[in-house]
């Protein structure tokens, strides 16, 4: 079976849609390759609980997700530095919720 992925930059879109529809505040922090750029996700709730959540490709092909919660925002500066270092084409999405919602509808594997 041949799966189709759509464009980052037409994900990233429909992520920021379904946030902001839903009363959270979205800011691009880095537009990355509209194309096939990976994506960073940094969630903070109401407490100013930070969390990081990194794309990955599974062997099936298809996008899950590495989560890392309770951090501090020099331990998200320090992570995203290495992570831009190894790929300058990320996308870096910030999304501020009151639950600490994500709204990722693939896969959150467990840290």
């Amino acid at each position: 079976m041949i799966r189709f992925r759509l464009k980052t930059g037409l994900w990233v879109d429909a992520l920021r849609r379904r946030a902001e529809q839903s009363g959270a505040y979205v800011m691009i922090m880095q537009k990355g390759d509209p194309d096939a750029g990976s994506v960073c996700i940094i969630v903070e709730d109401t407490a100013r609980e930070l969390s990081l959540y990194t794309a990955h490709t599974q062997m099936d092909g298809t996008r899950a997700w590495a989560v890392k919660k309770g951090l501090n925002p020099r331990e998200v500066k320090d992570k995203l530095s290495s992570l831009l270092r190894m790929d300058e084409d990320m996308w870096v999405v910030e999304i501020e919720d009151r639950e600490g919602r994500h709204f990722i509808e693939e896969p959150i594997l467990d840290p």
